[in-house]
């Protein structure tokens, strides 16, 4: 697979997850109540998904290590998101 493939693919997950806040609000769930699902989901799909390779332990580890970049690019004063941030608008790394 080609890196415009790839990045294709990326930009339409992106794409499809900017819309799942709204959706959740119109729902009437807060914010704060998003953050520990979507966490959880996240590392079990990523578990589903890199098991049938072999990889669940390295996906883990991967996606733990960006989480961690991310929150380091936040504490240097760099937040990986847009002022006003909505979920709608994060701009990415």
């Amino acid at each position: 697979m080609s890196n415009v493939e790839q990045s294709s693919y990326y930009d339409q997950v992106w794409e499809t997850l900017k819309e799942l806040p709204e959706k959740l609000r119109a729902k009437g769930i807060p914010d704060h109540e998003h953050i520990p699902a979507l966490a959880d989901y996240l590392m079990i799909a990523t578990l589903v998904i890199a098991s049938s390779d072999g990889l669940s332990e390295y996906a883990a580890n991967t996606i733990l290590e960006r989480q961690k970049n991310l929150l380091n690019c936040w504490l240097n004063g760099e937040p990986p998101f847009n002022e006003g941030f909505s979920g709608l608008d994060q701009k990415r790394h």
